[in-house]
């Protein structure tokens, strides 16, 4: 989201296999919608990587949280709700998998039409999302 003349600049540090981070982006772009055209932002995006030490082999959903947070397969399932609420308030969806984890780059569907390269430019994502929100507008 760049607006036509961008008052501030926000630069985003964000891994694209974190719900949370997606969750921050929309909050904080329903946020920027509400003060245009007072205010425009330009924004900047910036890889991170949540977890690099992650096996080669990928791991388990359930078993990776319990072992970096401590958390209980039922501890895991309530947090697993409120962030699925929270995502589908800002129009999101999330469809969890608890099988191996994230081993390679990883690439995302959406709208179960559209597959792009995790390896891309996070502006890619966002094209694609206005899309299709376009195209369900139309």
């Amino acid at each position: 989201m760049t607006a036509p003349s961008a008052d501030i600049r926000i630069d985003i540090v964000s891994d694209v296999v974190c719900p949370w981070c997606i969750i921050g982006f929309k909050q904080l772009e329903r946020a920027l919608g509400q003060l245009q055209p007072e205010l425009g932002a330009e924004i900047h995006w910036h890889p991170f990587e949540l977890n690099p030490q992650m096996p080669a082999e990928g791991q388990g959903l359930r078993e990776h949280l319990a072992q970096k947070y401590g958390t209980t397969v039922e501890q895991s399932s309530v947090a697993r709700s409120r962030l699925t609420q929270i995502a589908e308030s800002l129009g999101v969806e999330f469809r969890f998998y608890d099988g191996k984890g994230i081993h390679a780059v990883p690439s995302i569907i959406l709208d179960q039409r559209y597959l792009i390269p995790g390896a891309q430019d996070p502006e890619v994502f966002v094209a694609a999302l206005k899309k299709l929100a376009e195209e369900k507008a139309a």
